[in-house]
Protein backbone atom coordinates (compact mmCIF):
# COMPACT_ATOMS: atom_id res chain seq x y z
CA UNK A 1 0.00 0.00 0.00
CA UNK A 2 1.30 3.46 -0.89
CA UNK A 3 1.06 6.52 1.36
CA UNK A 4 -1.14 8.29 -1.20
CA UNK A 5 -3.75 5.58 -0.76
CA UNK A 6 -4.08 6.09 3.01
CA UNK A 7 -3.84 9.89 3.16
CA UNK A 8 -7.60 10.43 2.71
CA UNK A 9 -8.15 8.41 5.89
CA UNK A 10 -6.20 11.03 7.90
CA UNK A 11 -6.46 14.30 5.98
CA UNK A 12 -8.88 16.18 3.81
CA UNK A 13 -7.09 17.47 0.73
CA UNK A 14 -8.26 20.92 -0.33
CA UNK A 15 -7.62 21.99 -3.93
CA UNK A 16 -5.62 25.22 -4.08
CA UNK A 17 -7.83 26.46 -6.92
CA UNK A 18 -10.57 27.07 -4.35
CA UNK A 19 -8.23 29.13 -2.16
CA UNK A 20 -5.87 30.99 -4.48
CA UNK A 21 -7.94 34.15 -4.96
CA UNK A 22 -8.33 34.73 -1.22
CA UNK A 23 -4.71 33.75 -0.55
CA UNK A 24 -3.36 36.24 -3.10
CA UNK A 25 -5.53 39.04 -1.72
CA UNK A 26 -4.44 38.22 1.83
CA UNK A 27 -0.77 38.00 0.81
CA UNK A 28 -0.93 41.43 -0.81
CA UNK A 29 -2.82 42.98 2.11
CA UNK A 30 -0.45 41.59 4.76
CA UNK A 31 2.86 41.40 2.82
CA UNK A 32 3.13 37.64 3.27
CA UNK A 33 3.80 34.80 0.87
CA UNK A 34 0.90 33.31 -1.06
CA UNK A 35 2.12 29.90 0.14
CA UNK A 36 1.65 30.89 3.81
CA UNK A 37 -1.65 32.60 3.10
CA UNK A 38 -3.04 29.44 1.49
CA UNK A 39 -3.07 27.92 4.98
CA UNK A 40 -4.93 30.91 6.41
CA UNK A 41 -7.42 30.83 3.53
CA UNK A 42 -7.97 27.10 4.12
CA UNK A 43 -8.66 27.74 7.81
CA UNK A 44 -11.23 30.38 6.89
CA UNK A 45 -12.88 28.17 4.27
CA UNK A 46 -13.04 25.18 6.61
CA UNK A 47 -14.11 27.27 9.65
CA UNK A 48 -11.04 25.96 11.46
CA UNK A 49 -8.19 27.28 13.55
CA UNK A 50 -4.71 27.31 12.02
CA UNK A 51 -2.08 26.49 14.65
CA UNK A 52 1.43 27.34 13.54
CA UNK A 53 4.96 27.84 14.81
CA UNK A 54 5.33 30.73 12.32
CA UNK A 55 5.20 33.74 14.64
CA UNK A 56 5.88 36.08 11.74
CA UNK A 57 2.65 34.94 10.05
CA UNK A 58 0.65 35.16 13.28
CA UNK A 59 1.91 38.70 13.92
CA UNK A 60 1.13 39.71 10.34
CA UNK A 61 -2.51 38.68 10.83
CA UNK A 62 -2.89 40.66 14.10
CA UNK A 63 -5.47 43.40 13.82
CA UNK A 64 -7.16 41.80 10.82
CA UNK A 65 -10.32 39.77 10.36
CA UNK A 66 -8.08 36.74 9.69
CA UNK A 67 -6.53 36.84 13.15
CA UNK A 68 -9.45 34.91 14.64
CA UNK A 69 -8.38 31.94 12.48
CA UNK A 70 -4.71 31.70 13.51
CA UNK A 71 -2.82 31.02 16.74
CA UNK A 72 0.78 30.23 17.51
CA UNK A 73 1.98 27.06 19.16
CA UNK A 74 3.49 29.40 21.73
CA UNK A 75 -0.02 30.59 22.61
CA UNK A 76 -1.00 27.08 23.68
CA UNK A 77 2.28 26.42 25.47
CA UNK A 78 1.75 29.53 27.60
CA UNK A 79 -1.72 28.33 28.60
CA UNK A 80 -0.30 25.10 30.03
CA UNK A 81 2.13 26.85 32.39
Amino acid sequence: MQIVEVLPDFFELIPTEALISDAVALACARSQSVYDCLYVAAAVQEDALLVTADLRLVRAMAGSVWYERIRSLEHFAQQRI
